[in-house]
């Protein structure tokens, strides 16, 4: 969440809205779902979602 507001007050969500899951889940980091693709997926789909 504090990379969604930082983004978000400066303006640029947008444009890194495409990263902040991968940025969230590295590869190499624990995965919650099957795969490291939809666990970044799902993050993204809630990061889309709060705009």
């Amino acid at each position: 969440m504090t990379r969604i507001i930082r983004h978000l007050n400066n303006g640029d969500l947008l444009e890194h809205v495409d990263e902040i899951p991968y940025l969230m889940r590295p590869r190499g980091s624990e995965i919650t779902r099957c795969c490291i693709y939809k666990d970044s997926a799902m993050l993204k789909f809630r990061t889309v979602g709060v705009l």
